[in-house]
């Protein structure tokens, strides 16, 4: 089993982005067949590739007129907390994706400093390297950058999806762009649960 990597303090007690990150319990969720993983911000994801790889990619929610087929593959490299290569499975080469609907704060800006709590978005999307996902689609796949949007899942329920993941602990927020409106309403509600506890970045930038 993979060690499971806590976030700690600097010794000044900040992250890079210069805002504290979130205390980590080295522990991960209990896993809840039902509704999957939780939204505890102070436990660890819990992770499980056979879990991937037992989902019925037919059941995994995508529009109706989507723009391809739901796929499974391996992350290979984490580019920030919203996008990161992925080595889908028969493929020879990786595709960079980009997650519908949320948008992390940036770890890279040509002028000024870094985006706070978006060093702490890439660490925790870190995790998934090395990762089996499942990839599914909306209507639009293209976003004029080279990269495909996808919603991104590690399990076959609700809250296994990474998107929601990343609403609920604080560590985005919703972004959701014609035609991609799937799971608008969803990630609305996740962001406004994420911003009235006062999670991640609603406490940390203000």
């Amino acid at each position: 089993m993979r060690a499971v990597r806590t976030l700690a303090l600097t010794a000044v007690g900040v992250a890079a982005s210069g805002c504290p990150y979130q205390p980590v319990i080295d522990e991960p969720c209990a896993y809840d067949p039902t509704v999957g993983n939780c939204f505890e911000a102070n436990r660890t994801f819990n992770f499980d590739d056979t879990r991937v790889d037992a989902i019925d990619l037919a059941s995994l929610p995508q529009a109706t007129s989507a723009c391809r087929d739901p796929v499974r593959g391996t992350v290979t490299r984490v580019v920030d907390g919203d996008t990161f290569d992925v080595l889908v499975d028969g493929a020879s080469a990786t595709e960079r994706i980009r997650l519908i609907g949320v948008d992390t704060p940036e770890t890279y800006v040509e002028t000024g400093y870094p985006h706070c709590y978006g060093a702490d978005a890439k660490l925790f999307t870190e995790e998934l390297t090395g990762r089996r996902v499942a990839l599914s689609f909306d209507r639009g796949c293209d976003d004029g950058n080279m990269r495909t949007l996808a919603y991104v899942w590690l399990g076959p329920r609700e809250n296994d999806s990474w998107q929601r993941q990343l609403l609920r602990r604080g560590y985005a927020h919703e972004l959701v762009i014609a035609p991609n409106d799937l799971l608008e309403t969803t990630y609305l509600g996740d962001e406004a649960l994420a911003m009235a506890q006062m999670r991640g970045q609603w406490l940390e930038c203000r």
